[in-house]
């Protein structure tokens, strides 16, 4: 499983540049689905914060909880494979102009 997860975190944004660079006029998809992510996982993470303080279970398992919740899962992972994907399109253009 370690492996798969590896190969993905990889892979990933690569098929994501490849995406946009192939359908050139959807490239607005991508940032608009990670704009989308972050409100998801922003709001799923501060309502997770406001119960824990509000409970007072900062010290108890129920921290954890918010990990059980797939749609952060999936925004979290989204948002990573974007910005790794961010990162080498900008590697990619300053090696382009060297």
């Amino acid at each position: 499983m370690s492996l798969l997860l590896a190969v993905g975190v990889v892979l990933g944004p690569v098929l994501l540049l490849a995406a946009e660079w192939i359908a050139g006029r959807y490239r607005w998809l991508s940032d608009a689905l990670a704009w989308v992510a972050a409100v998801v996982f922003g709001i799923i993470a501060a309502q997770a914060v406001y119960e824990i303080r509000r409970d007072g279970t900062v010290f108890m398992t129920n921290v954890h909880k918010v990990f059980e919740n797939e749609l952060f899962l999936l925004a979290g992972a989204y948002l990573g494979l974007y910005g790794i994907a961010r990162i080498l399109h900008g590697l990619l253009l300053r090696l382009r102009e060297e």
